[in-house]
């Protein structure tokens, strides 16, 4: 079991990672830095980083209603779901390997 500091140090790292998520998706004109060249790869990539977090990623397609420019899809939710899975499964495959 992970130590106190240690634990602290993850959750800082998960919230500044939604941060950034967060701030990604309800801009009107992302960064092309983090464009991946199709938007189902951006929400893959985005969630996988975050893993397990599926109603963060409901929360920013509800808000993005309210942002110009951007819409709601429930295949972006489906993307984020595949980005979880992708996320679980590569944390999966590091924890067997220690």
């Amino acid at each position: 079991m992970p130590d106190t500091a240690t634990r602290i140090r993850t959750w800082r790292w998960a919230l500044l990672l939604a941060a950034r998520v967060a701030v990604l998706a309800l801009t009107p004109a992302p960064p092309p830095q983090v464009e991946l060249g199709w938007d189902k790869l951006n929400h893959v990539a985005a969630l996988a980083a975050l893993a397990a977090l599926l109603a963060f990623g409901g929360a920013i397609e509800l808000l993005q209603l309210q942002v110009p420019n951007r819409s709601a899809e429930w295949r972006d939710l489906g993307a984020d779901a595949i980005g979880i899975g992708l996320g679980a499964w590569l944390a999966l495959q590091w924890l067997r390997r220690r």
